[in-house]
């Protein structure tokens, strides 16, 4: 069974959910939030995206569609019934133990006097050149057999080894500050400014403590990845950490080779209600043997955010600046960001070019 996320059958999706969900679904009746600690394969799946119904005219209708093989299946994809449309929602833990410290354990909240802190469009080459246009960026539909998807994604890792600005993370982050009174937020950190150095120094000035979003719109990495971006740039210790893409044109300071990584992020003082990764592959790698997350999410959580909006694959970027605007958009007006990443799911899901899960899942919620 492959739980790739381009590759993941309709069928398969009714059967996980039949295997894993419907056996409790009768204790979830008055359930407002459930908790979630995966492992195994199920690790990089988001329970959102399984098929709570697969009738046996939807089977027959994706079976016809599929041999016509039209891209994208978007209309297809939208009329289904996925658990993201039940009463319940979903958050994710690194662990049980997770829950028990952030409850028991954890920094006594800081009343927000900052709303947002952004960090955006990082540069990666110099010279610098001019981004293509977002409209210019390669767009994909659900993969078929004979037209797989080619989407521009937030990791390097589908580009031949080279990091590529993505204009639409500035996009991005600029919306969503518009959201918010001036007085409470700082400008966001875009293109030269988007640096390594800068997150330390708020880190060290305080800044990042009594703040509602950290937010990071920009490449992520999983551990390993680093060698083929900067192998001449950083330790042996470092190479194998997971990280976040900044700015890495010029020269280096000391302690500053342009990625966050999982030790630098280990080393940040922060009193955050949420850290936003909106970048590829931020929930992490499995870990090898044990309960749930590593990596990043975890690291984040230990140095004091109290939730996390990560990803689980290779993000499309336009669909993430989208999904993000979105969700953010709709918390601004219900003060729950949990509940607005339901309503922007539900956005993408309702158009053709964006309704296979692949654009509109791979965000979840980590934390209490």
């Amino acid at each position: 069974m492959s739980l790739e996320p381009k590759k993941l059958h309709p069928e398969t999706l009714h059967q996980l959910y039949q295997s894993l969900l419907a056996p409790v679904e009768p204790l979830l009746a008055d359930t407002h939030t459930v908790f979630v600690v995966a492992d195994g394969a199920l690790y990089n799946l988001p329970l959102e995206l399984l098929l709570r119904r697969y009738d046996a005219a939807e089977a027959e209708q994706f079976k016809r569609l599929a041999a016509r093989r039209l891209r994208p299946l978007g209309g297809y994809y939208a009329a289904l019934d996925y658990v993201d449309q039940a009463a319940y929602r979903l958050h994710y833990l690194p662990s049980l133990a997770t829950l028990v410290a952030q409850r028991q354990d954890a920094k006594p909240p800081v009343a927000p006097t900052r709303d947002l802190i952004a960090f955006a469009d990082p540069i990666f080459t110099a010279p610098e050149t001019p981004p293509l246009a977002t409209a210019q960026r390669p767009r994909g539909g659900a993969p078929t057999e004979t037209a797989p998807l080619d989407p521009y994604t937030r990791s390097g890792a589908w580009r031949g080894g080279a990091l590529d600005r993505l204009p639409a993370t500035a996009e991005e982050v600029n919306a969503i500050a518009h959201l918010f009174p001036t007085a409470r937020i700082f400008p966001p950190y875009l293109a030269h400014y988007a640096q390594e150095r800068t997150v330390k120094a708020l880190s060290q000035a305080g800044a990042l403590q009594g703040l509602r979003y950290l937010y990071f719109s920009t490449h992520g990495l999983l551990g390993g990845e680093l060698l083929q971006y900067a192998p001449d740039r950083l330790t042996p210790d470092l190479i194998a950490q997971p990280a976040l893409a900044l700015t890495l044109t010029g020269e280096p300071p000391p302690n500053n080779d342009g990625f966050l990584t999982l030790s630098d992020v280990l080393g940040l003082n922060l009193n955050t209600d949420w850290a936003i990764l909106s970048a590829c592959n931020t929930a992490g790698e499995r870990a090898s043997r044990g309960e749930g997350f590593i990596g990043l999410t975890r690291a984040f959580l230990y140095a004091g955010a109290r939730r996390l909006l990560v990803s689980h694959w290779y993000v499309e970027s336009g669909a993430t600046r989208d999904l993000m605007v979105r969700t953010f958009t709709q918390a601004h007006a219900t003060g729950d960001l949990a509940t607005g990443l339901r309503h922007a799911r539900r956005a993408l899901r309702a158009q053709p070019d964006t309704a296979h899960p692949y654009f509109w899942a791979p965000f979840v919620v980590v934390g209490d």
